[in-house]
């Protein structure tokens, strides 16, 4: 369906075409996208899991850094901006302020510097292929 609609609507063919030009470029920033959610996932098992272990027992909350994938979890949730309440429990687990370095430089490399990266590389592909397009009808 996608591609007769792009058939028949050339905003969408532009679009369709673009990403097809920019996907080894979207391929690296998912891999750097990748080893930052394993970086910090790695930090956040390291840092927290003992806190966790001994404050929360087998009552942990559902978000945690017990374990790699929970950490990788987390670390996406981060990501997506939702970091409140992972930072609330860190703080109860580690019992200091310390944990807000860590929640906030995730947050802020994460989602300010990874995902705005991710969104100036689509807008510049669909900046080069709207200047190709318009070199080519001319």
């Amino acid at each position: 369906r996608v591609f007769k609609l792009a058939k028949s609507w050339p905003a969408m063919r532009k679009l369709l075409s673009a990403l097809g030009k920019s996907s080894s470029a979207i391929m690296y920033i998912g891999l750097m996208v990748l080893i930052y959610i394993y970086i910090f996932a790695v930090l956040g098992v390291k840092l927290f899991e003992p806190g966790y272990k001994k404050t929360f027992g087998k009552n942990q909350p559902r978000f945690n850094f017990d374990g790699f994938f929970n950490s990788c979890l987390v670390i996406f949730r981060i990501i997506c901006g939702e970091w409140s309440g992972p930072v609330n429990d860190a703080i109860k687990a580690t019992g200091s302020y310390v944990s807000i370095v860590f929640f906030l430089s995730a947050y802020i490399i994460g989602n300010l510097l990874v995902l705005n990266l991710f969104l100036a590389m689509l807008l510049s592909s669909l900046e080069n292929a709207s200047i190709e397009e318009d070199s080519i009808n001319n």
